[in-house]
C-alpha cells in the first residue's frame, strides 16, 4: 500500500511542483482512501515518505 502512495506522491510532486499532505492526494484524486486495509492512516513527512502510522 506504501508503495502505491508514494508513486502517487512523485506524481503529484512532479505536476505540482511541490509535496502534497495525504490529505491533497485523496482530495486530488490520487488515492482512494487514507488508511492502509487495516485501518491504520497513511502519512506524508516532510520529504515525501509515504509510512503507516502506529496508531489507528
Amino acid at each position: 500500500m506504501t508503495d502505491l502512495v508514494q508513486g502517487q506522491v512523485g506524481a503529484y510532486e512532479a505536476e505540482k511542483n511541490t509535496l502534497p499532505t495525504i490529505e491533497e492526494l485523496h482530495d486530488g484524486g490520487y488515492i482512494d482512501t487514507v488508511t492502509c486495509p487495516d485501518k491504520k492512516p497513511l502519512l506524508i513527512d516532510s520529504n515525501g515518505v509515504v509510512t503507516v502510522s502506529s496508531e489507528e
